[in-house]
């Protein structure tokens, strides 16, 4: 290869046009906010997290209402440990603002965090000077992707990713200008990513060191200056949550409240990283299991171990020709992007790891579960190996110039598939907006059903009523029909009491796998099981005070 150079495009011409510009982000916004209401569900992990937000709106704090078996009547307020507390505390300041509409509410931080992430996918584009047809491709690759966990309306993952990118842009801001504000900026975005999701804190302090190590080894104490400063703003955010954390729940996250084990296989069990960064690998997985018979597994398999291949070779590349392992600050910006991005992928993605080989899931969702295998915690890794093809596609003349045109026909088709399929799935879905009830979607809609009958059973009876269950779109359920809720399945044991102060109908879903061992309390108590579904049983029980129980 040669030095970088811009390739030219016979339609680069019709991207000077700022108005062109301008219409298909905002096209690519729609695009992308539509597909998310059509999978607005207020379930999973969202159901939790509304809960809180609802709580916040009632001045009780950043909690969720619990009981527990010492006295399952008498709620307490108790501190989300499941998430951090920006997203629950924006939907609790929009509540207020629209008078509790759940729907318009959470559809609000929807679009801003699309907002913010197309629009960091194009000002990074921009500044580290791709051509501006290839920065609309960019855009709308990401307008256009489709992760697995959109499916379950996961609300953080967009916007969290969105403010780690905006960190970047104006941590090389502060690279080209030096101004102090910058450092403020990339602090806050850097936080706001942390206290969207907590995955995000493990990156929080590559920028500042690196700003650090740069300044050692150019003898510049600007850069360790702004470094020290970026890494005690963050450190104040991280110290200030996980130590409120600490003292009122005794963990600093729910990590600590799970099981430990060690499933090393579960490492080798990644994402397709680089096919995913430019195609919707399930639903081309699912398109060959179904014309050639086969296993989803098959050509999904292929796609990783290839995946892995073409990522380990670019990485080498990109050490050899760049020097990286200095791990010195360039001043040509897609070099300052690479290295930046690149560093905070590394921790991000061990962590990744260690949680996945680490965290007990041996029983659940088949023994299969794991972090790395959820495309969703990927979206800034999937957006720098993006930038990465675009850039040796589009900055780079190629001796093989054959091969170039055609991976660049190839870029624009996998670009033209995916906006096609994109667009099918809108249209097929955006008539579902007005027909689905996002208070009781689809995959709830049995369970939350059978719990209602229940509910309704221990009401008649004229009892209190008190659902156990750890789902998180239960919680919500519950909050709705004014259920107590109790969580803490995993701590019930063979011989756990339930202590109460009034007559009570206990509403319990059960993993299937629990119920040998947890036989002896469910006798004690009494429970009947009503609803049998494939992983989980509903029971019910009517339950009175006994003294000295």
């Amino acid at each position: 290869m040669r030095n970088s150079i811009n390739t030219p495009s016979r339609f680069q011409d019709y991207f000077d046009n700022k108005w062109l510009l301008w219409t298909l982000f905002l096209l690519a916004v729609i695009l992308k906010s539509v597909l998310l209401r059509s999978y607005l569900y207020i379930d999973g992990d969202r159901g939790l997290q509304v809960v809180a937000a609802l709580e916040l709106a009632k001045g009780n704090g950043y909690t969720i209402p619990l009981v527990d078996l010492n006295n399952i009547n008498q709620v307490t307020n108790r501190v989300l440990l499941e998430w951090p507390p920006l997203y629950s505390i924006i939907l609790a300041a929009l509540l207020t603002i629209t008078g509790g509409d759940l729907i318009t509410s959470s559809m609000v931080i929807e679009i801003t965090g699309v907002i913010l992430y197309l629009g960091a996918i194009w000002w990074l584009a921009k500044f580290i000077c791709l051509p501006r047809m290839v920065q609309m491709m960019l855009v709308w690759f990401k307008a256009t992707e489709v992760y697995e966990g959109m499916y379950y309306s996961f609300p953080t993952d967009i916007i969290a990713t969105a403010c780690l990118l905006w960190a970047v842009y104006y941590f090389m801001k502060w690279l080209d200008q030096q101004s102090l504000h910058y450092i403020f900026i990339v602090a806050a975005f850097l936080s706001a990513a942390f206290l969207f999701r907590y995955i995000y804190i493990t990156s929080l302090f590559v920028l500042p060191v690196l700003l650090i190590w740069n300044g050692w080894r150019k003898n510049d104490n600007t850069y360790v200056r702004a470094g020290l400063m970026m890494a005690l703003l963050v450190s104040l955010s991280i110290i200030i949550y996980l130590g409120f954390n600490k003292i009122n729940t005794g963990s600093f996250t729910y990590l600590e409240e799970w099981k430990k084990g060690f499933y090393p296989a579960k490492a080798f069990n990644l994402v397709p990283l680089f096919w995913q960064a430019i195609t919707h690998v399930t639903f081309l997985c699912m398109q060959f299991s179904i014309l050639f018979d086969t296993p989803f597994s098959l050509f999904h398999s292929f796609l990783k171990r290839t995946s892995e291949i073409i990522l380990v070779l670019m990485i080498i590349t990109w050490i050899t020709r760049t020097r990286t392992y200095d791990l010195l600050l360039q001043r040509r910006r897609e070099q300052q992007y690479f290295l930046s991005s690149g560093l905070i992928c590394i921790p991000f993605m061990v962590v990744l790891v260690i949680l996945s080989i680490h965290i007990d899931f041996s029983d659940e969702d088949g023994g299969g579960w794991s972090y790395l295998i959820e495309d969703r915690y990927f979206l800034f890794p999937l957006t720098l190996i993006l930038f990465a093809i675009a850039w040796r596609l589009y900055m780079r003349q190629w001796n093989r110039s054959g091969m170039q045109r055609v991976l660049k026909i190839a870029f624009v088709s996998a670009l033209a598939f995916q906006v096609t399929h994109t667009i099918y799935i809108v249209a097929k879905r955006a008539v579902l907006i007005k027909t689905e009830d996002p208070f009781l979607p689809d995959g709830a809609v049995a369970g939350w059903s059978s719990y209602k009958a229940l509910i309704d059973e221990g009401y008649k009876n004229g009892n209190d009523v008190v659902l156990f269950s750890l789902g998180y779109g239960d919680a919500f359920f519950a909050a709705q029909e004014k259920v107590k809720v109790f969580r803490l399945i995993r701590d019930l044991r063979p011989d756990s009491r339930i202590k109460l102060m009034r007559p009570t109908t206990v509403v319990l879903s059960l993993p299937s796998r629990d119920i040998k061992f947890l036989a002896p309390f469910l006798d004690r108590y009494g429970f009947q099981p009503r609803k049998v579904f494939s992983n989980t049983v509903h029971f019910i029980t009517h339950l009175k005070p006994v003294i000295n129980d």
